[in-house]
């Protein structure tokens, strides 16, 4: 099972970007997966987000002006949860394998 965390960024303004974090792996594989909880910094509105769309890859579309630490939390249905961290980067896109 090879599942990898992706990060994406496209400048909309000045000091503005969208961004999104993703899962990217084999269709069998994101099926065992329950959900992904991704919390971001303490000054977004709802912080704690939990994304149970596996279609999407538990994609998180969001907004905004700095780079933090996201943690994310994968929670397979079999119970078990991986606990990874991401340092968003605006300058480049990330591809960062997911330890299992």
């Amino acid at each position: 099972m090879a599942i990898a965390i992706k990060q994406t960024s496209k400048q909309t303004e000045d000091d503005r970007w969208d961004w999104e974090i993703h899962l990217d792996g084999e269709k069998k594989d994101l099926a065992e997966i329950d959900y992904v909880e991704y919390t971001l910094h303490r000054t977004f509105p709802n912080p704690i987000r939990r994304i149970y769309d596996r279609n999407s890859g538990f994609k998180l579309e969001t907004n905004g002006w700095g780079t933090f630490t996201v943690y994310l939390t994968v929670k397979y249905n079999n119970k078990k949860e991986i606990k990874e961290t991401l340092q968003l980067n605006f300058s480049k896109d990330i591809k960062k394998e997911l330890l299992a």
